[in-house]
């Protein structure tokens, strides 16, 4: 009994409808200005739409819509697409009547019938969503590609479905490609905006290995030395090379992620009997002089400030001055005064020594001729023999699934 009231009630409104003119125009608005024919097309379309209206009346509402479809084709006019996906409602074609609904609303229903499109919008929602998901998600940006269960989902990206889980592959170049996955159970409206994050465009090289401070040069520029640390590179395939003197010179291709870190290891060979590079054992042993003079200097300094400040404090100390003879006191402010003067004197200038040593060690390592020895690089593969590409062929589209109620 409740079904047939049901039916009752919609044929009804649905007659009611008809009546008051939201489902008929032919009032004012549509009347054609005196004077003016109509084009051919938009006279085949009315007439098509009052074949309609008459079978609608006598409930024939799959030939009625058929007739308003028909009359969209010959004229695109809101009132057309909604009187269709009103009478496929009707008729129990559900998901059909929701994409022309769609069609109605974008074609710019007035205002004064935008109550009547919601109402009928949210019968045919909850009729779809007893059985399917709603999903609707919008990305960032616009061209991206989306993929939904492997079959390509092109824009506007609305879909009552029978599936109860997607997995969306978004992808763009520049981009960083994005993997979701959405469980949506019958009655699951989801909405959702995804957003894609630029790719980096490049990445980070850490080399080591031994011996430590051996050269390090990426694509024929010197970088630094053993051990490399975070090195950025462009993403890409790149050269490495690695020479020391007395080694035998290596050479590494390596490809470079997006925003990745690759790790290379490198263990030179030394050559059998090779006498050690002139320029490597002078730079060595300048430089450890330097240091070492560095290192006295700066002792005696501090040791220079050590008297210095006894001296003060020895000025500063009444009952100390008191218990001394001026002869005394004499001796021995002109003997710690010395003493001061001369750490103070021999500190500057073996400090000024060490630096410059240090410094001429630093130079003869750049000049060392043995880091400029061949490297064996490794053959780039020979390109693979060209095949026939095969045609561009558009994916197809993904089919939308019937609708039922």
């Amino acid at each position: 009994m409740g079904t047939v009231l049901q039916c009752a009630t919609r044929s009804l409104m649905s007659l009611a409808l008809l009546a008051t003119g939201v489902v008929v125009s032919t009032g004012p608005a549509w009347a054609t200005p005196p004077g003016d024919a109509p084009p051919a097309n938009e006279v085949t379309a009315g007439k098509l739409h009052e074949q309609a209206k008459v079978a609608f009346r006598d409930g024939l509402v799959g030939q009625a819509a058929e007739l308003w479809r028909e009359a969209l084709g010959q004229h695109r006019h809101w009132k057309y697409a909604y009187n269709c996906a009103n009478a496929m409602f009707e008729d129990g074609d559900s998901l059909p009547a929701w994409q022309m609904l769609d069609t109605a609303s974008t074609l710019g229903m007035p205002p004064e019938y935008q109550p009547q499109l919601a109402e009928l919008r949210a019968k045919i929602r909850d009729t779809l969503k007893a059985t399917r998901a709603y999903i609707a998600i919008e990305v960032e940006p616009a061209d991206a590609t989306v993929m939904r269960n492997d079959v390509s989902w092109e824009a506007p990206r609305t879909v009552w479905t029978l599936d109860r889980k997607s997995r969306l592959v978004i992808e763009r170049g520049g981009y960083r490609t994005r993997v979701i996955e959405r469980d949506h159970p019958p009655g699951t409206l989801l909405t959702e905006k995804i957003v894609l994050e630029l790719a980096p465009t490049s990445g980070t090289l850490v080399v080591s290995g031994s011996p430590a401070g051996a050269a390090v040069s990426v694509d024929g520029i010197v970088v630094g030395r053993l051990p490399l640390s975070a090195l950025s590179l462009p993403v890409g395939e790149h050269l490495v090379e690695v020479r020391h003197g007395g080694h035998t010179a290596v050479g590494e291709r390596v490809i470079v992620p997006a925003g990745e870190e690759v790790e290379l290891r490198v263990e030179l060979t030394a050559l059998a009997g090779a006498a050690p590079s002139p320029n490597r054992t002078a730079a060595w042993s300048t430089l450890g002089a330097g240091l070492g003079a560095l290192a006295l200097g700066t002792g005696l300094v501090v040791w220079s400030e050590l008297i210095a400040q006894d001296l003060d404090d020895l000025n500063r100390d009444p009952v100390g001055l008191a218990a001394r003879t001026y002869a005394d006191y004499q001796s021995y402010y002109e003997s710690e005064e010395t003493s001061y003067m001369a750490a103070r004197a021999s500190g500057y200038t073996l400090g000024a020594l060490g630096l410059a040593a240090i410094v001429s060690g630093a130079v003869l390592f750049t000049l060392d001729p043995d880091d400029d020895a061949e490297v064996d690089v490794p053959r780039e593969p020979d390109p693979p023999p060209s095949v026939p590409s095969e045609p561009d062929v558009e994916p197809a589209l993904r089919a939308t699934p019937g609708g039922h109620r």
